[in-house]
């Protein structure tokens, strides 16, 4: 639609699809398992009414196409040496590729999220918990000029410390 008759759209046009799923397991009476999948893909198009029908690809248009795919999942097992043992890890990759008449670009990115923890009741009015994680992402690009690529990683372990709660049951 183009209700001020500049030659342009008004309002891109927008296709995406998004998917879901969730699985959960129970290896025991003390464990359990939750695991998943998010994607989402989605193109947008917008610019002169003509390019956006493959009739002048001479006019301005913008084309942005993206996708995002993560993977999670969560292990918790309650009876280990009387504790609860979390683990936890989350993967993502995402690309984007933006296209107008004189210029394309593509990028992706990858990021990723680890981490365990142990909590301990001591008492009635404290909880030891001890932890690790291990986060990292992965920057690339194929553009003119191409932009640098970067990563980094980076592991991280709390302290241990206690609390004056104890944890939920």
């Amino acid at each position: 639609m183009n209700e001020d008759a500049d030659g342009f759209v008004d309002v891109p046009r927008v296709r995406s699809l998004t998917v879901h799923p969730r699985l959960f397991y129970y290896p025991s009476a003390h464990g359990q398992l939750a695991a998943g999948y998010t994607g989402n893909v989605e193109s947008r198009r917008a610019g002169a009414r003509q390019a956006l029908r493959d009739e002048a690809r001479s006019l301005y248009f913008v084309g942005n196409r993206t996708q995002r795919h993560t993977f999670d999942a969560v292990y918790t097992d309650d009876s280990v040496a009387t504790g609860r043992l979390t683990l936890k890890g989350t993967i993502t990759n995402y690309t984007r590729a933006v296209e107008t008449n004189n210029t394309a670009f593509k990028a992706h990115q990858t990021t990723y999220h680890t981490e365990a923890s142990y909590l301990h009741t001591l008492g009635a009015q404290h909880t030891l918990v001890a932890g690790l994680n291990l986060n990292g992402e992965r920057l690339g690009s194929a553009a003119l000029p191409p932009c640098a690529a970067s990563t980094f990683t980076k592991p991280s372990a709390p302290s241990p410390r206690t609390t004056g709660t104890p944890p939920r049951a």
